[in-house]
């Protein structure tokens, strides 16, 4: 009997610290991702807090001039990949986190996608939705260049939260 009980504690012994090795290998694993996609956030919002351009690029009539038109339509197209890369990075974070602030970035950053894949699959039809938004786009850009500023993921959910709201004005 008193064998079968030791025999059990080290068995549950053993089974204890392959759980805690394997929960500390997943926490590892865990930290490891959510750094990786930190990284590739950064150049994300770095090239999205530059859609500030679109605004004086509409003002100087580059929806009127053909060459022009065709520079911001590649701006808009540059623009709509990185918005949907931002989302799905960002849904990863939410994913891996559960952290709201990267929840908030993650549907801002599908509004914009959604609004600027309209804009460039219906281009030039479109342009008058691009006039439309211009002084919203200044500040997405100015909001976004704040989270970028923050560096890291270090950024608020304040700061999340009011790039949402601003987003969810994109109108058509």
């Amino acid at each position: 009997m008193k064998h079968v009980t030791s025999l059990i504690l080290v068995l549950l012994l053993i089974v204890s610290g392959s759980l805690g090795y394997a929960y500390h290998q997943k926490s590892v694993e865990s930290e490891k991702a959510k750094n990786g996609l930190i990284s590739a956030l950064t150049p994300t919002l770095h090239c999205l807090e530059e859609i500030t351009l679109l605004k004086p690029m509409i003002e100087h009539n580059a929806t009127r001039d053909p060459l022009q038109s065709q520079v911001l339509h590649e701006k808009v197209r540059r623009f709509n990949y990185c918005a949907w890369v931002l989302a799905d990075i960002a849904g990863d974070l939410y994913q891996l986190t559960k952290d709201e602030k990267y929840w908030n970035l993650h549907s801002a950053a599908s509004n914009l996608e959604v609004f600027l894949n309209h804009v460039n699959v219906h281009y030039p039809y479109a342009k008058d939705d691009l006039e439309r938004n211009a002084d919203l786009f200044e500040e997405i850009g100015e909001s976004i260049s704040e989270i970028y500023k923050s560096g890291r993921g270090n950024f608020t959910n304040a700061q999340t939260e009011r790039l949402l709201s601003l987003t969810e004005g994109l109108s058509w």
